[in-house]
């Protein structure tokens, strides 16, 4: 070895350089306790990283793959959104509406405000018009409370009740039959509300038949009103007819016979 001083080549064991002096340090190489023992170094085990994200409704950390908030139970899934423009079904994650090409925060043309796109409500299925006509006529059917001889006897003259005016015939010739009251009563507000109709259709054609548009508007009206009460007049026909006591829709509720 040398003498780190000058230079000097040194001999085995030298403690001083024979040519300066130096002392001589033996410089003992770093030896590995773990490696002496034979035994590989020990080196900490390394924790995989969970990536997480934050919930942008509340702003807690939340686990990859998480679906929900665990602090405030937001849904992380992205939804579908509806342009407020036009009402078109938008992706997530869309930036211009595919239909009207509506960017979100854009103005409107009138300059109301921004147009969003708006989170799609999560709603059911809508009712169409079978089940709102279903809907509508499933009314109460109090049959039970009737007596069945009263319904067998007197069922064939409560039809004549939905017959207009004739309604007065069973009110007045037959006022002990609890059944026979029961139609009367459906069919006497049913004449009531005809009547009323109809006066109030004639005021109005004497008053603007003679403007074309309101003449075919006033026919129109005339017309949906006429199919609404021919229809609750055979409904109440059909119930009287197979011995039910059953509510008219809407018009069944209201008792001006006791």
């Amino acid at each position: 070895m040398k003498c780190i001083n000058c230079g000097n080549e040194l001999e085995d064991n030298a403690k001083f350089c024979a040519s300066c002096g130096n002392a001589v340090e033996e410089v003992k190489p770093v030896v590995n306790e773990a490696a002496e023992q034979g035994k590989p170094e020990d080196k900490p085990i390394e924790q995989p990283v969970k990536s997480t994200n934050n919930c942008k409704n509340c702003g807690a950390a939340l686990e990859e793959g998480a679906k929900f908030c665990p602090t405030c139970g937001a849904t992380t899934v992205p939804q579908a959104v509806i342009c407020r423009n036009c009402g078109t079904k938008v992706e997530p994650g869309v930036k211009f509406c595919p239909t009207c090409g509506t960017p979100a925060g854009a103005q409107t043309a009138t300059g109301t405000g921004p147009v969003p796109f708006a989170a799609m409500p999560n709603t059911g299925p809508q009712p169409g018009a079978k089940e709102t006509f279903e809907k509508i006529n499933k009314t109460p059917d109090t049959t039970n409370e009737y007596d069945p001889e009263d319904i067998a006897m007197f069922k064939r003259i409560s039809i004549v009740a939905y017959l207009g005016l004739l309604v007065l015939i069973p009110i007045l010739c037959f006022p002990k039959s609890k059944f026979t009251r029961y139609h009367s009563n459906q069919g006497l507000t049913l004449a009531i509300i005809e009547i009323v109709f109809y006066i109030l259709m004639g005021i109005l054609n004497i008053l603007l038949g003679r403007m074309l548009f309101f003449l075919i508007l006033l026919g129109i009206i005339a017309f949906a009103g006429s199919v609404v009460v021919i229809y609750l007049m055979v409904v109440g026909i059909i119930n009287a007819a197979k011995g039910r006591a059953r509510e008219l829709p809407v018009i069944g509720k209201f008792r001006l016979l006791k």
